[in-house]
């Protein structure tokens, strides 16, 4: 019964991922386009897309990586927990990664992209139980990638924040 419920957490986790990605994907095509002279350049639709992109990604990865993985449950749940996916530690991630991705427009218009994307991967990474070097290492190599990637190659300017702005 809990390889089943393991089983149906990833189903819903990585399905969420796909339609998640794909919301972004078609909510992005409603951003305006930039025009310079007769050239359309890079928008502001192209982070969220490109982000859209890798979450259908990541979903399907998801999807066929649990469907051939055998679920190894070697921690003890207690009575509480036995058998309900509604209370299991997946669950838990799933809200969690819902509730923190609705919130991170809102926390990059406050903090900014960098400091906003920085907490956000924390976040994530510490509710998925990472060690925080780790965590940190890894929000610093994913803001660090994005800013080359994004800013430095693609020219491509992020929110810096309403904290941040001098007035």
């Amino acid at each position: 019964m809990r390889k089943l419920n393991i089983k149906i957490g990833n189903a819903i986790f990585g399905t969420s991922l796909c339609i998640l990605g794909s919301f972004m994907i078609f909510y992005s095509q409603t951003f305006p386009k930039v025009h310079t002279g007769g050239d359309v350049l890079t928008g502001p639709s192209f982070f969220p897309t490109v982000i859209g992109i890798l979450m259908i990604a990541l979903g399907i990865f998801y999807l066929i990586l649990s469907y051939f993985q055998q679920a190894k449950v070697e921690r003890k749940y207690n009575q509480e927990n036995k058998g309900n996916f509604f209370k299991s530690r997946e669950f838990f991630n799933f809200l969690a990664f819902v509730a923190l991705t609705a919130l991170y427009p809102t926390i990059i218009n406050f903090l900014g992209f960098f400091v906003g994307t920085f907490l956000f991967c924390i976040i994530l990474m510490k509710i998925l139980q990472a060690k925080w070097i780790n965590a940190i290492l890894s929000s610093l190599i994913i803001v660090g990638l994005t800013w080359i990637i994004f800013v430095k190659i693609a020219s491509v300017s992020f929110p810096v924040g309403i904290i941040f702005t001098s007035k």
